[in-house]
């Protein structure tokens, strides 16, 4: 943006040497001064507010970076912990998240709501990495402001063709699904990538 501050009506050439020069001339100067001191505060506060900084997070607030080379660029991690009952999975907490799963005895289901899509109708994805406790939980998963998943033909099904359902229960192996969805969660598309073993 173009500043604001205006300097060129500073009379440079005065006070003159060797006269007696009108103190008029020194108030108009101090007055464009003081006038330039204060747009230039207001600018540089707009600056400081509102420009991306290297020692804190910043949030683009929806606008789009254009042109960008990314390098050693890395997205969020989170790492639930272990849950014992059903929870969100927040999108705000990062795009890779994992949890352990370790439901009491005799408990075989559990629901995970894919929960805080973002506002606006851009791609916006999550990959889930869960582990189990050896012994088989029926996961599911279900968006939390109420919209519908379509799942990919790699998904497991009960029964083979039944309810989408993927069964964890490796403690070392863990089981990875990606989730997607370009408007704002009303339909999220769900790609099952497998259980990652050594």
């Amino acid at each position: 943006m173009a500043s604001n501050i205006v300097s060129d009506t500073i009379d440079g050439a005065y006070p003159v040497a060797g006269v007696d020069n009108d103190t008029q001339g020194f108030r108009d100067n101090f007055t464009i001064i003081k006038s330039g001191l204060s747009t230039a505060a207001g600018e540089i506060t707009t600056l400081q507010n509102s420009t991306a900084k290297l020692n804190a997070g910043n949030d683009f607030n929806g606008t789009n970076i254009n042109d960008a080379n990314f390098n050693l660029a890395t997205d969020q991690y989170h790492g639930i912990g272990t849950v014992i009952s059903g929870q969100n999975i927040s999108l705000l907490n990062g795009r890779y998240q994992t949890a352990s799963i370790n439901v009491p005895e005799g408990v075989s289901d559990i629901n995970f709501a894919l929960a805080d899509w973002p506002a606006r109708d851009n791609l916006s994805k999550v990959t889930v990495h869960l582990f189990g406790n050896d012994s088989p939980v029926n996961v599911s998963f279900s968006v939390a402001a109420g919209g519908t998943i379509k799942y990919g033909p790699g998904y497991p099904r009960a029964g083979g063709s039944g309810a989408a359902t993927l069964s964890v229960d490796s403690s070392v192996d863990p089981y990875i699904i990606e989730f997607w969805t370009y408007n704002q969660g009303t339909t999220v598309y769900a790609d099952y990538k497998g259980q990652f073993s050594a």
